[in-house]
């Protein structure tokens, strides 16, 4: 009997029943689910946090609005789940094992806990939420924008994950509630207790939380900040790969090349060669095409189609590695969104899209240069007692990123116009107005334009009617400018301004720039014995050229003059003397000028009349009415 007693004893002393110092316990598996939930929550308010930060701007006022309730309700997602996740930790102290009344009520609470959840998830998937999140996203891939609303997306899902972990924390910690779902648990060792306080925590607990909280943020933003890249949206098209570039061409050419083209096609010297912009005029509903060619030889390497491209001739930062095209694009972001325009820069070399700007008012791409490109957009004045008068708001980006570097309003009501340089951005006063060919006429003020730093946009300096010294009755015109100078037209005087030093110097003759270091001057006659010249802006010297004047003007100058190595091509006839009136079907020839002044006619390269010419890495681009005609 003694033995069968110390038997009982024996097997009463393994008996483990919960004293009031082991019900708050940690139990075994406690620390698992505890990271868990913190790390659920620690992704959610980080991905909160990025969408919150890398909200695309520049977007259409009714994607603005939908983003805003987008981050507001997740906002009160997160901030509930936290409230929620600190009661239950702190109040309920569920990460403790135990059979106290606070655990009780933790543990019958869950139910609702469990059914708010799901309704929450449902509710992300339905509804006006499920409206605001689609047409966000929809919105921001179109435009190539970082996808905030992804990471709105998972701080949402990562909130509901941590309230589900909650749920199984919080109801095993209560001891019936275990027991009523069948869950035996044996208890730690008894020599486990007495080297723990309640309070203890494993440190692989902490790196379980930040593992979770890493593993599930990190992907969510690398997905937000990188997908646009990879999605344009209805911008569609084909990419290349970075290639050498042809050097500059001199003046002795021939054909190497054709390309039929429309008639409206426009082409600009970029990347490896040039860019193409070829229009659908005839309501087909075909996309308009952005291609980029090899100068060289022709060959396509990239396109890029989208809905509708501005008519008017893109712009670029020049040619070679680094390059980018700049266009405005006409594209519908999102379903409940209207058609928007949306400025977009364009890597010249691959074709890859690199950012977007999208805004309700038509935007107009005034200049670019390697480090700054000029758009200007037109805004209401802000409410008030006079608020009636719009104004162009002009904001210098970064053509590599989109990034703004800087916006000005000089006045509402004002009708100014902008010009950028390498060296400057001008703007004329705002009672100018654009009078076509001579330029913009400029107003009676006595500040005439406004000097800019193109990457600042602190003011520099004013071109003034003192410096040009004109009187207040003469008539003054902004012809154009480019790198370091400024063309504008005095009564009959042209003067040369250096927007640096507002130095000034008079040009004899009509002027117009070629590119930055050479001007046409044409010099009008009584005698209609009109003629050609070129001046070097840096040596000040005059080169007198035989084209004839009246064909220097054809179409427009960027259009009919090109500089190449040794000299300069242009549209025109080699003929001295008075204007001729060619008889149909005469069209100006190709002209090849040293830099001597000598000059010769080249055989025509096609047929049809010719448009402009231009020259790219590799070759002399010829458009014709139908074709494309490359030559080096």
């Amino acid at each position: 009997m003694q033995d069968g007693a110390d038997t009982e004893t024996s097997i009463a002393d393994d008996v483990w029943e919960p004293t009031d110092t082991d019900r708050d316990i940690e139990r075994p598996w406690s620390p698992i689910l505890s990271a868990l939930v913190i790390g659920f929550l620690g992704a959610s308010l980080t991905c909160l946090a990025y969408a919150i930060i890398a909200r695309p701007t520049g977007m259409p006022g009714p994607v603005n609005v939908a983003m805003d309730d987008v981050l507001v309700r997740t906002g009160w997602m997160v901030g509930t789940a936290t409230v929620l996740v600190g009661l239950y930790y702190f109040v309920g102290r569920v990460n403790m094992w135990s059979n106290r009344t606070r655990h009780r009520i933790a543990a019958l609470s869950t139910p609702i806990l469990a059914v708010a959840g799901v309704c929450v998830i449902i509710t992300r998937f339905r509804g006006t939420t499920m409206a605001a999140f689609t047409d966000t996203f929809d919105a921001q891939r179109n435009s190539a924008s970082t996808l905030a609303t992804a990471a709105a997306t998972a701080a949402w899902l990562s909130a509901c994950a941590a309230l589900a972990v909650l749920v199984v924390v919080a109801l095993f910690s209560y001891g019936p509630a275990r027991e009523a779902i069948g869950l035996a648990v044996q208890p730690p060792p008894r020599e486990h207790h007495r080297h723990r306080t309640p309070g203890h925590r494993p440190r692989w607990t902490v790196a379980v939380a930040v593992a979770a909280a890493i593993l599930i943020s990190i992907p969510a933003i690398v997905v937000a900040a990188t997908q646009s890249s990879s999605s344009n949206g209805p911008l569609t098209g084909e990419t290349a790969a970075p290639t050498t570039i042809g050097g500059r061409i001199g003046l002795e050419v021939q054909e190497r090349y054709r390309i039929a083209v429309g008639d409206a096609d426009r082409v600009v010297p970029a990347g490896a060669g040039f860019v193409r912009v070829e229009y659908d005029f005839t309501m087909s509903g075909r996309p308009d095409t952005i291609e980029g060619y090899d100068g060289r030889t022709g060959e396509r390497r990239w396109w890029l189609s989208a809905p509708q491209v501005s008519p008017y001739l893109p712009r670029s930062t020049g040619v070679g590695h680094g390059s980018v095209v700049i266009t405005a694009v006409t594209t519908k972001l999102a379903r409940n969104v209207a058609e928007s325009e949306s400025v977009i820069g364009i890597d010249a070399m691959t074709g890859r899209v690199l950012w977007t700007r999208t805004s309700e008012a038509p935007a107009t791409v005034f200049g670019t240069s390697p480090d700054v490109a000029l758009i200007a957009d037109s805004v209401p004045e802000p409410p008030g007692v006079t608020a009636s008068a719009r104004s162009q708001r002009w904001t210098a980006i970064n053509p590599r990123t989109g990034e703004v570097l800087w916006q000005r309003i000089f006045r509402y009501g004002c009708n100014s116009s902008g010009t950028l340089t390498t060296d400057a951005v001008i703007i004329t006063a705002c009672d100018s107005s654009d009078v076509g060919r001579s330029g913009v006429l400029l107003g009676d003020s006595s500040e005439l334009a406004t000097i800019l730093d193109p990457v600042t946009g602190t003011r520099r300096g004013t071109i003034t009617r003192a410096i040009l010294g004109a009187r207040q009755s003469d008539r003054v015109s902004f012809v154009d400018a480019r790198g370091p100078h400024a063309l504008l037209t005095v009564g009959r005087r042209d003067i040369l301004v250096d927007v640096n030093t507002l130095d000034t110097k008079s040009v004899a003759g009509a002027a117009q720039f070629i590119d930055d270091q050479s001007i046409l001057l044409v010099t009008r006659r009584s005698d209609r014995k009109d003629t050609s010249s070129i001046y070097l802006v840096d040596s000040a010297r005059t080169v007198r050229t035989p084209l004839q004047a009246e064909s220097a003007w054809a179409t427009t100058l960027e259009a009919s003059w090109t500089s190449v190595n040794g000299g300069w091509f242009a549209l025109g006839d080699v003929s001295v003397g008075t204007r001729p009136t060619p008889e149909p079907p005469h069209w100006p020839g190709l002209v090849a000028i040293g830099i001597d002044g000598h000059a010769h006619a080249l055989p025509a390269p096609c047929e049809d009349p010719l448009q402009y010419v231009t020259s790219v890495p590799g070759a002399l681009v010829v458009k014709c009415l139908n074709t494309i005609v490359g030559m080096a």
